[in-house]
């Protein structure tokens, strides 16, 4: 039976660093044209990854539509392997905290 291809953070970071973020650099001249961004990011998955990675991950992420969006999206992976990563160390948040106007999560040994 197959199933979803398995996609780990350090895919999905590497694919928005490497094709959803620069899909947007201006010398593409692609400019708002997001189905000529869409056909760019297709090629460049299709060339780097196995076909089933690449639909997944094309899947998830070919409706960002702004450089802004993607690079959140960008952050908020970073933040979940920063997660695993504590979490596999034995570090256990325990609560949430706010700094400079943004909240960020303490954690304890």
């Amino acid at each position: 039976m197959s199933g979803l291809p398995e996609i780990s953070l350090d895919e999905e970071i590497e694919f928005l660093k490497s094709i959803v973020i620069p899909s947007f650099a201006p010398r593409l001249k692609i400019g708002s044209d997001d189905e000529k961004r869409g056909e760019w990011m297709k090629v460049k998955a299709e060339k780097y990854l196995v076909p089933e990675k690449a639909n997944e991950l094309m899947d998830r992420f070919s409706t960002i539509f702004t450089l802004e969006k993607a690079e959140a999206k960008l952050l908020e992976a970073k933040a979940e392997q920063e997660r695993h990563q504590q979490l596999s160390a034995g570090v256990y948040p325990t609560g949430v905290q706010t700094f400079a106007g943004k909240k960020s999560i303490a954690f304890q040994l």
